[in-house]
């Protein structure tokens, strides 16, 4: 049976939020999040190999480049 995911968002909250990590299922109330990429050798887990990583900061409305990381 295929659960929709807001379904299964809210299942979850239930499910965890008395335990260890139950603040992860909580709405985000910050204006500052950090978007990730990963470049891969391949889309297959068995066989893909990290190439480089690279992480930038998003401020509002604003994408915080002067605080990026590149891992190549």
């Amino acid at each position: 049976m295929i659960i929709p995911r807001t379904i299964r968002q809210f299942k979850e909250r239930i499910d965890h939020k008395a335990g260890p990590h139950g603040e992860l299922f909580e709405p985000y109330d910050g204006d500052e999040v950090v978007s990730l990429d990963c470049e891969t050798t391949s889309l297959n887990v068995k066989e893909g190999e990290i190439l480089s990583i690279g992480a930038v900061k998003i401020r509002g409305q604003k994408v915080v480049t002067s605080e990026r990381l590149d891992i190549a």
